[in-house]
């Protein structure tokens, strides 16, 4: 019995050691082999490891070495003895004696940090009770006589006159909790451990093998003491150095001592026989450093130290860059400066803008690895990330883009992140926890619906929540579920903009017959044509009432075993549990854990959802991982995970600064800091040993990466502190080749340092993009790309520029005329000629989109106010009443609720009515039907209505402002309802801002002639982008009434075309022309303006004359003659 420690800086070496205890064939049979190691990516890589060396390896148990005690202490001592008190159980304990101690004066702290939230958010006071258990839970393993002097009342264990200020509250806190809970200091807990077991150890395995590497505390050295007694126990302790280095001095402890002695650092050190600790144990190698002085000191006959002898064939290569560190390293003191002949590859430090570059460089790195030495198997990379949830979509996402190319992907697996991110089941539990948090608004809910496990259980399908989405955005839903969700928000009690509000126009829209805008009640039925159908409707309105109906459910806090009922009722009837039926069980145990650890705790009070949705995720974050570690493939995880195991190349993402190592905040009340011992835990120096024993457990390559430049004015980043110091101590113990400053004799002199030669050539300053020309001209030696598509785009983009891809680069032929044509269709030849091109190709283009705002509308934009405005005009010029009209404007939820709604309408209200006094005034009263027309111009039937066709004449008002696209749009119905019947009536329209415009009769006979010419130009269309946009014309028209000149004046018509070029470019109250997503889409790859008459048949005569004019001339002139005034109608 005894507990022999085997130390080594090889793993070979050890893990020779394990594979020779493990051939000792155990005491029984079917005895479970129990291996304590230091991660949890252990497991897998010894069982694999092993089995492959010894042909089988099973019946294998794995634990930590804290796990492995607290399931001793409970099989040995019993949980009444032994109960299990971590931080989670100390936690409500805290939370439920807490609020009866603030009042007492010791508490003034606790009391005032209270009080600063005038709301009591019970979020707080758990928060509180959660940072005071972890101190309790520190101090009961690291802080045993600090414990021992509370259980017998006394605040602190030295002398009054030393008491910190907050150690009588905590004893107190203390006292109080332990009277619910009754607590034990570790150290107590361990000696009666070792008083039974002296009596009765047969609840011990016969021999265990406990790995061990970074830090480790004292508390766990007294249970392998107490343990080993009675077992054997096989230590295998992986150190950085085989030299005892905890007396040795870093330089920041000597600089005091050096500071009067007018001596050198190294001179200093050998007159006082003082060995010079290396550079990065002294900063990176400390919690090693405690444990090692903590091992050393346990000198009873209980412990047995041996030597692990090297392994023979291991070739360390130490002319390279990485072998000589860690021989450096291994040795443990300060080397003196060694010249190296090369940099290598063996190390490198690569500079990117952002963590998708990091993953991309990664990925040439290690494709460059696995080229150069094709010994090397993808399963022999380690990749280990500073923040693995923030990498693993980039992994994805740059690493899984090539499954589907074998010769150039690399397999590889995530393993180790978090449940939620591995479980769709928690994760859509926790999404919909979110959204009943929030206001619900119509994007949250939509969100809701586009993952795939909720919409599943509603029944929902992605074609559906598309037909969703317009549905609300039409119905104009923004947040909330009623009027009593907003009173609740302590907004004014109005359903408007609400689900309720939208999903009654819905259903009362699909009741109504399609165009038939109605109201019931208070209710607008929405005209969506004939796009709805009562399925989708009824699922969507189901779904939204499961959200009210546990919205309520979940709105008051609750006691957590009512919390269990509702949330286990939640996933069960809003999500499909039998698809994921091990994230449902992940869950639900979860939740069942902090029922009975509250439980224990006296916990009894209400939690709100915030603080119980929070609490389970914390709990699911801090149990196991949610994809084990398998092999195969090149392993991504976090720094822990598999830490010290050897790899022949370990790459380390995310070595930023801020980002790694984690920074360390005090806590005022904080105790250990007043009491010194040695193995505190430090999340900072332990994230700066995990460095370090990656830099160590690297065979051939280590690949650094961090994010060294800005992505908008690439200014530079400095890299994580880890990574400063591992280049400091390669320019201190390392010196350049003896014509390496010769070749940069274009530097400046200052700049010729050692420090300054290894940063320029071990750390790679990558381009902003992957498709650099820099990867593929050779020029730097680990700059390089092997993917094929970025070595495309760099030689095109360092070749000469090519003029892009016209959408139409010549004429398509004319093929067959359609048979008939709409009318809307003839408008468009006056109105967007390219759209003709796009609609004969299939391609669907819209300027407009329905977007879903979440925001209620308190100042409309210029298209809502123009909704409202001309639904007003018109409804008024066909009778409606202004107060019913009031009310249905009100009821659509266009305007803001409440007085400021009452406002706005007044506003439009008063400018739509100028438009209905002069319509009226000109015989624009009562309803004015449309015309159908039918009727057949050069062999092409034109079919379609003419809106406000009243006796032969057309009357229009609209809230519109005057434009030119209006005008031309009556021009050609004028044209349309004289060719068709004769008409003798004049065309006029009324416009917002007391506008008119009138077109006289036209000769049936000559509109013929005009839409033959408007046809003509239709057949054009179809075959080329016609650049003629109506702002630019009315310009033209603006100049010609100006400057009294015409088109036929080659001066005037260079100026108009570049005036109207501008137009097209640049307008100052509405989106520009060049700005339409249609327009990009058509002039694609060319300039409207640019194309010339000799590009379109029928136009070559004009040669090189803008296409534009001559457009205008065929478009605008004849209605000009027509109506000459309408020149200075633009003005």
């Amino acid at each position: 019995m005894g507990i022999d420690v085997y130390e080594s800086v090889s793993f070979e070496a050890l893990w020779a050691r394990f594979t020779r205890d493990l051939s000792v064939p155990p005491s029984a049979a079917l005895a479970r082999e129990l291996i304590v190691v230091p991660a949890r990516g252990w497991e897998t890589y010894i069982t694999r490891r092993a089995a492959l060396e010894q042909g089988c390896f099973a019946h294998a148990h794995y634990l930590a070495l804290g796990r492995w005690m607290s399931i001793t202490l409970d099989d040995v001592l019993g949980r009444r003895q032994a109960p299990d008190r971590d931080a989670d159980a100390l936690t409500w304990a805290i939370a439920s004696v807490l609020p009866d101690l603030v009042g007492e004066n010791a508490f003034a702290p606790v009391r005032a940090y209270l009080d600063a939230d005038p709301d009591r958010d019970p979020r707080r006071l758990v928060d509180l009770a959660r940072s005071i258990g972890r101190r309790f839970d520190e101090y009961r393993l690291y802080r045993p006589k600090l414990i021992e002097a509370w259980s017998r009342g006394s605040p602190w264990p030295a002398p009054a006159d030393r008491t910190p200020e907050h150690a009588e509250w905590q004893c107190r806190l203390w006292a109080k909790v332990n009277e619910r809970l009754p607590i034990k200091s570790v150290a107590a807990l361990l000696r009666d451990l070792a008083t039974a077991l002296s009596r009765d150890a047969a609840s011990l395995p016969r021999r265990a093998s406990v790995w061990h590497c970074g830090s480790l505390p004292p508390a766990h050295l007294d249970f392998l003491e107490a343990v080993g007694r009675h077992c054997e126990i096989g230590l295998y302790w992986l150190a950085p150095s085989f030299a005892y280095w905890g007396d040795m001095k870093d330089r920041r402890e000597l600089m005091r001592l050096l500071r009067d002695s007018g001596m050198t650092l190294r001179a200093f050190c050998a007159d006082q026989h003082i060995d010079l600790l290396h550079p990065l144990l002294g900063s990176m190698g400390r919690a090693a450093r405690e444990s090692q002085i903590l091992l050393v000191d346990r000198d009873t006959e209980t412990w047995r130290f041996h030597d692990a002898p090297p392994v023979p064939g291991r070739d360390e290569r130490p002319d390279r860059m990485l072998a000589s560190i860690q021989r450096d390293l291994h040795r443990a003191s300060e080397p003196e400066p060694a010249p190296m002949t090369s940099v290598d590859a063996s190390l490198t430090v690569h500079d990117c803008h952002s963590a998708t570059r990091e993953v991309e460089v990664l990925r040439d790195q290690l494709r460059d690895a696995l080229e150069s030495d094709r010994s090397l198997a993808p399963e022999q990379v380690v990749v280990m990330c500073a923040d693995l949830e923030t990498y693993a979509p980039l992994i994805q996402a740059v690493f899984g883009g090539t499954a589907e190319e074998p010769d150039r992907h690399i397999p590889f697996h995530i393993a180790g992140r978090s449940v939620r991110a591995t479980r769709p089941l928690v994760d859509a539990f926790f999404r919909i926890l979110d959204a009943l948090q929030g206001r619900l608004g119509a994007g949250d809910v939509l969100d809701l619906l586009h993952v795939p496990m909720v919409a599943e259980r509603a029944g929902v399908g992605d074609d559906e929540v598309r037909s969703f989405a317009e549905w609300v955005a039409g119905s104009r839903i923004r947040w909330g579920l009623d009027a009593d969700h907003r009173l609740e928000e302590k907004l004014p009690e109005t359903d408007l903009n609400t689900w309720r509000f939208g999903l009654d126009r819905l259903v009362l829209g699909y009741a109504m017959p399609p165009g038939t805008p109605a109201m019931s009640g208070d209710i607008v039925a929405l005209d969506r044509g004939d796009g709805m159908a009562a399925a989708p409707i009824g699922r969507l309105w189901a779904f939204v009432l499961q959200l009210d109906h546990f919205r309520d459910r979940t709105l008051s806090p609750r006691p957590w075993p009512e919390w269990r009922a509702t949330l286990c009722e939640l996933a069960e009837r809003m999500l499909p549990v039998h698809r994921d039926e091990p994230g449902r069980q992940r869950l639900f145990d979860a939740i069942d854990q902090i029922v009975q650890v509250a439980g224990d705790g006296g916990f009894d009070a209400a939690v709100p959802l915030p603080v119980a949705a929070r609490e389970i995720e914390r709990r699911l974050d801090e149990s196991a991982a949610g994809l084990p570690f398998r092999p195969g493939g090149v392993t991504f995880c976090d720094l822990t995970a598999m830490r010290s195991l050897p790899f022949k190349v370990v790459a380390v993402l995310g070595m930023s600064d801020g980002k790694f190592p984690r920074v360390e905040t005090p806590i005022g009340f904080d105790l250990a800091p007043h009491v010194d011992a040695r193995g505190d835990p430090s999340p900072r120096l332990e994230d700066k040993q995990l460095f370090l024993e990656a830099l160590l457990a690297a065979r051939e390559r280590l690949i650094v990466t961090y994010q060294g430049r800005d992505l908008e004015d690439q200014k530079a980043r400095p890299p994580s502190i880890v990574v400063d110091e591992l280049l400091d101590a390669i320019a201190q113990s390392k010196t350049p080749p003896p014509d390496a400053h010769a070749l940069d004799a274009e530097d400046d002199q200052d700049d010729r340092d050692d420090s300054r030669f290894w940063r320029a050539r071990l750390v790679v300053r990558h381009p902003l993009q992957a498709f650099s020309p820099r990867y593929f001209d050779g020029g730097e030696r680990f700059c390089h790309s092997y993917e094929d598509a970025a070595c495309r785009a760099a030689t095109a983009l360092a070749g000469a520029p090519k003029p892009p891809l016209a959408f139409a680069g010549s004429v398509l032929p004319a093929g067959e005329d359609p048979a008939e044509i709409s009318v809307r269709d003839l408008r468009r030849v006056v109105e967007s000629p390219w759209e003709i091109l796009l609609q004969r190709v299939g391609a669907t283009v819209s300027d407009f989109e329905e977007i879903v705002h979440e925001r209620e509308p308190l100042v409309l934009d210029s298209l809502e106010r123009w909704r409202a405005g001309d639904t007003w005009t018109r409804d008024r010029i066909d009778g409606t009443p202004p107060g019913p009209l009031r009310r249905r404007l009100r009821r659509e939820g266009i305007l803001p609720a409440g007085e400021l709604g009452a406002q706005t309408l007044d506003d439009i209200e008063a400018a739509a009515e100028v438009v209905v006094t002069r319509a009226t005034e000109r015989g624009g009263t009562g309803r004015v039907e449309s015309k159908l027309i039918r009727i057949e111009i050069d062999r092409i039937n034109v079919a379609g209505r003419i809106e406000g066709c009243d006796a032969g004449a057309i009357r229009r008002a609209t809230f519109s402002k005057l434009q030119l696209k209006h005008v031309l749009r009556l021009w050609v119905d004028r044209l349309l309802l004289s060719a068709d019947t004769a008409a003798s009536g004049d065309a006029h329209m009324v416009f917002r801002e007391a506008d008119e415009v009138t077109i006289p009769p036209v000769d049936p006979d000559e509109a013929m002639g005009h839409l033959q010419d408007l046809v003509g130009l239709y057949r054009l269309a179809r075959c080329l982008p016609l650049p003629f946009f109506s702002e630019s014309a009315s310009t033209v028209i603006r100049m010609m009434h100006k400057e009294k000149l015409d088109l036929d004046d080659s001066d005037f018509a260079r100026r108009a075309a570049y005036q109207a070029r501008w137009a097209y470019e640049h307008q100052r109250d509405r989106k520009a022309d060049a700005d339409r997503f249609p327009v990009r889409a058509a002039f694609s790859g060319r300039h409207p303006f640019d194309m010339t008459c000799a590009e379109a048949p029928g136009f070559e005569s004009g040669g090189r004359e803008p296409l534009f004019l001559a457009l205008f001339e065929r478009i605008c002139r004849p209605i000009l003659r027509v109506a000459p005034s309408l020149e200075g109608v633009f003005n």
